[in-house]
């Protein structure tokens, strides 16, 4: 189960966007357009982060809504077009733990959720493997050489053995020939 995503922006088609692009990553969504929508959001359900837009125009709430969340502990990342001084001085003032550019980079996203949330991360898409102490060990070995925690050196090495490769393999298909066909 993934996080369970509060996104609070005015612009409706900004925040189907992003449901659409977390919500297949096992994330949980709820969508609101105002501050005082997000509180009410707030007050009954367990959110793990908020992502805001820092441009809404409708300002009333919004301090009571930044109160609640930075009362509750729950990361909030803003999400905006442009970042500049103004929006970098303006996320420090709200507390915002992260500055997202739009549109979403969904995989950034899900890194920052496992830096924030550690144990809210993305788990969808995570296999369980039980592999013998002897293969742990070397790939343990290998990954301290790396620098690489297990799980990263882990996954690089599964990415690399099972990603689609460029050339493709003749030697099947020249031995399927080889072998001449007795009549």
């Amino acid at each position: 189960m993934g996080a369970r995503v509060l996104i609070v922006d005015d612009v409706v088609c900004s925040r189907h966007l992003v449901k659409r692009g977390l919500e297949p990553q096992g994330h949980t969504i709820f969508d609101v357009g105002t501050a005082a929508e997000s509180i009410a959001i707030l007050k009954k359900e367990s959110i793990d982060v908020i992502v805001i837009d820092l441009l809404m125009p409708a300002k009333e709430g919004f301090e009571q809504f930044n109160q609640l969340a930075r009362a509750s502990g729950i990361p909030i990342f803003a999400l905006t077009v442009n970042i500049d001084e103004s929006y970098i001085k303006k996320a420090v003032l709200y507390g915002i733990k992260e500055l997202l550019r739009k549109p979403l980079n969904f995989e950034h996203f899900n890194t920052l959720i496992e830096k924030h949330c550690p144990n809210k991360a993305n788990r969808a898409s995570k296999i369980q493997l039980t592999l013998p102490q002897s293969v742990l060990d070397a790939a343990q070995a290998e990954a301290t050489k790396a620098n690489l925690p297990l799980e990263a050196f882990l996954n690089a090495s599964l990415s690399k053995m099972f990603a689609p490769s460029a050339v493709e393999a003749p030697a099947v298909a020249e031995a399927a020939v080889a072998e001449p066909v007795s009549a």
